[in-house]
């Protein structure tokens, strides 16, 4: 039974009262539970709105003016309309384009195999995926099943709680940015009731929403929200019109985001041989001297603003260059104290050519990237990553180092710890959107179609300096907040200044350049420590063997995949339970000897498998009945397991 049926059963003064429990009994639940929500609610919190209570229902009104705060229909009416399962007001984020994956080797082409499979086997679908021809199912119970909805405006709660009554589904956010609002709606909502439902309230309140909210949604519904998500706008709102934007940006994250298998799987094998040939990989931390500083250079367009005060005092700084900045600090004459790549792929003679790299000045690249590639530089500097994909147990390794090789120099000058690090063309967000790198480099000059690429579908977020416009795309706004996280960690130890005019990073605090003054500071000792932090390495005193050999270790896990997957009959909530939980269910699953000794060397593999599930997800979202459920998702997992199988480690490793 619905809300709005429960409280027409009751008489005027029951209503009242019914109203008024509920709003206790919150008031009790967020105090216990979320102390700052429980602030908000004081008296008269709801003003201007009022709550009447009729004969029949009950009405909400503004008290300044006096006028409904909802269509004459009525209440219950208004909120049935707008909580019922389809209607146009709803948004639903869903990609109806079966993915493209360009060919990167033998795991790049799973998902492409996956869909190209399903669709000639079912070749209904592509019609209907290509006219986003999208319905709830409806199940046995009379219930529809519902993927992951974000309500965006609570108010006054009645249209969510009949969306809810009448549907089953598992996750969800509610967003209120007035506090006015949400008042009114503790009156109507159950949250305690909400909580238990999902087991966690997803909620925020204000202005401003968090991009740890969003994560926080995103990740409980890891595959099944990035194939399908349903957002409710409650009322009209600009600033509900940002919020829409933003889960928008962190939606599209599963489709513009990706980091083939096979490279991964490649780096595996080359960092064993970069280790077996002796280079200089990270494993002799020093500390730098107090009066440190570091000056992070990425490729942003900003950087053309600051090209003259870098020059004028270059020799303040220990400078740390990303590989597009090179040519244009060169060009303005600034020389690198150490130039930085992220990209493990090769590099044909034509690609130096236009990177204009001195090979006088340490690369400094990652243990997984091609042996020999700069052979011809002087000194290649190589770092393990904490979290990277490994082939044995590192002593010494830098968190954080993806998924830009801006994020990579960042990273590593967090790591060291100087006393200061200034950022300069880290701008991850544009005035314009078709210039996202700095005028002065080589490297971009002929990109146009990366831009093109890069900016489909860009989107407003916070500038670093107030009043400027910037827009991003999903992939440089991932890059900006995986830069907040070394900022975060050092943040008791490290000041961090952003010259860059493009987007905020939290944590880095904006600065001009004519507003910088800088206390005399030698850095050639300090560049001179950095060096020999780098050291050949030697077994058992700079790395150790994993514990399980990786061959055993894949086979252990394709065997409990398919397990995880397996179904008789098709579910929908066991489905989407199983995706979104995949992995934590797979290590619960896993014998001892592996769960307890877990190590990254799997994930290329569950990445591939987050793609196939992806894929598989978004097929059955596009079916019309029990049976095609059925016969979905059985072809689907006789598509899955023959992949699974097909699944090999590298001989080299």
């Amino acid at each position: 039974m619905t809300a709005i049926e429960q409280l027409k059963k009751l008489t005027p003064q029951q209503r009242a009262d019914s109203l008024e429990r509920l709003y206790q009994k919150n008031k009790r639940f967020f105090k216990e539970h979320y102390p700052a929500v429980a602030e908000l609610l004081r008296p008269g919190g709801i003003a201007p709105f009022h709550i009447n209570v009729t004969d029949d229902f009950l009405s909400i009104t503004n008290s300044n003016t006096g006028e409904l705060c909802h269509p004459e229909v009525g209440l219950d009416r208004f909120a049935e309309t707008l909580g019922d399962w389809t209607h146009s007001a709803w948004i639903d984020l869903i990609e109806g384009r079966a993915q493209g994956y360009s060919d990167q080797g033998k795991y790049s082409q799973f998902p492409v195999f996956f869909q190209k499979s399903i669709l000639s086997r079912f070749p209904g679908l592509g019609n209907r995926m290509n006219h986003r021809l999208i319905n709830l199912p409806t199940l046995p119970s009379g219930k529809r099943f519902s993927n992951s909805v974000i309500f965006m405006g609570v108010y006054h709660g009645l249209h969510i709680d009949y969306y809810l009554s009448r549907t089953q589904l598992q996750n969800a956010l509610f967003i209120e940015p007035d506090h006015a609002r949400f008042n009114l709606s503790c009156y109507f909502l159950d949250f305690k009731k909400l909580k238990e439902r999902f087991g966690e309230l997803l909620l925020h309140v204000g202005q401003e929403l968090p991009e740890m909210s969003l994560e926080l949604f995103f990740q409980k519904s890891k595959v099944s929200g990035a194939v399908w998500t349903r957002i409710l706008p409650a009322y009209p709102s600009d600033i509900m019109d940002v919020f829409v934007q933003k889960i928008r940006l962190r939606w599209r994250q599963a489709y513009d985001v990706w980091h083939p298998a096979d490279w991964q799987l490649d780096g595996v094998s080359h960092a064993m041989e970069n280790i077996h040939a002796g280079e200089r990989i990270l494993s002799n931390p020093h500390p730098l001297d107090v009066g440190s500083r570091i000056a992070v250079v990425g490729a942003g367009p900003s950087l053309s603003d600051n090209l003259d005060w870098l020059k004028q005092n270059q020799e303040q700084f220990i400078i740390f260059a990303v590989h597009s900045a090179v040519s244009a600090l060169r060009g303005a004459g600034i020389s690198p104290d150490f130039q930085f790549t992220l990209d493990i792929n090769p590099w044909p003679e034509s690609h130096f050519e236009r990177l204009q790299l001195d090979p006088s000045v340490p690369v400094v690249n990652t243990v997984n990237d091609i042996p020999g590639k700069f052979s011809s530089f002087d000194d290649v500097l190589m770092l393990p990553e904490d979290g990277g994909i490994n082939p044995v147990q590192f002593n010494h390794k830098v968190p954080f180092l993806t998924p830009t090789s801006g994020n990579m120099a960042l990273a590593f000058a967090c790591w060291c710890k100087p006393s200061q690090i200034y950022l300069f063309g880290l701008d991850f967000a544009f005035k314009e959107a078709g210039k996202t790198h700095v005028a002065e480099s080589s490297v971009y000059q002929t990109e146009t179609e990366h831009r093109a690429v890069l900016f489909s579908g860009h989107l407003p977020v916070a500038s670093n300096f107030d009043g400027s416009h910037v827009v991003t795309q999903s992939y440089f706004n991932l890059a900006r907040l995986c830069a907040q996280r070394p900022i975060a960690y050092v943040a008791q130890q490290v000041e961090v200044f952003n010259c860059s005019d493009g987007a905020r990073i939290d944590g880095a605090v904006p600065a001009f350049t004519c507003d910088v003054e800088l206390k005399p500071y030698c850095k050639i000792n300090d560049v001179k420590i950095i060096q020999s932090m780098f050291v050949p390495l030697e077994k058992d005193i700079h790395w150790q063997p994993h514990l399980l050999d990786g061959d055993a270790l894949l086979n252990e896990y394709k065997k409990v995949m398919l397990r995880e997957l397996k179904m008789t009959k098709f579910n929908w909530g066991k489905f989407s339970r199983k995706i979104d939980t995949f992995r934590s269910s797979l290590l619960q699953s896993l014998p001892k000897k592996i769960s307890q000794n877990s190590d990254r060397r799997m994930e290329p593999y569950l990445q591939v498998v987050e793609l196939l599930l992806n894929s598989w997800y978004r097929f059955l979202c596009f079916t019309n009945d029990a049976q095609e459920w059925q016969q979905v998702y059985d072809e689907g997992y006789k598509l899955f397991s023959a992949l699974i199988d097909e699944m090999v480690w590298p001989k080299k490793v």
